[in-house]
């Protein structure tokens, strides 16, 4: 299985990365033909600028979610 992970990078102000995880596919190939490449820059309205982007990745590379704490981490807050 292969899931694009799609990513967006806002301009307005101070820049602000989005990571989204998006649909499953079940090859490669159907999953690139559901990538994209977006852009938007407006000088007058920055804060409307943005760029996004999607990739593809094996489904078992990558974590979804929140990473559960470590070992090291839950004895540093007890």
């Amino acid at each position: 299985m292969w899931v694009i992970v799609a990513m967006t990078i806002g301009f307005g102000g101070q820049p602000k990365l989005t990571v989204v995880p998006g649909p499953e596919f079940p090859t490669e190939h159907a999953c690139v033909q559901a990538t994209h490449v977006r852009g938007n820059f407006d000088s007058d309205h920055v804060e409307h600028s943005r760029i996004a982007f999607s990739f593809c990745v094996p489904k078992d590379s990558v974590q979804i979610g929140a990473a559960a704490p470590s070992d090291d981490a839950k004895k540093q807050a007890n």
